[in-house]
């Protein structure tokens, strides 16, 4: 019982703690090094891999947690950020 409530609840708050982080880190960066953008593309890695685990632990598991619906979301708006960037990067080269 307590698994379903503890996993979602870790992975939210890890991804709150990125989310601060990288803020933070685009505030306060380096402009010659591009900080910001490589710690969105590894707080997409962790958040695709949160959503390998949610594919688990909420789509396949018999009760379901509305916790997961929040992590997902989260994971999902990150990734979506991400291609969002790299479209943003890829037709302004190319203009």
């Amino acid at each position: 019982m307590y698994k379903s409530i503890i996993i979602p609840a870790v992975a939210i708050f890890m991804q709150l703690m990125g989310f601060i982080h990288l803020y933070l880190t685009y505030k306060n960066g380096n402009s010659h090094i591009p900080a910001a953008f490589i710690e969105l593309n590894f707080l997409a890695a962790f958040n695709a891999v949160v959503l390998l685990i949610a594919y688990f632990f909420f789509f396949k598991a018999a009760s379901k947690t509305n916790w997961w619906v929040v992590s997902i979301g989260l994971s999902v708006l990150t990734i979506l950020f991400l291609i969002i960037t790299y479209s943003i990067m890829f037709f302004s080269k190319y203009k």
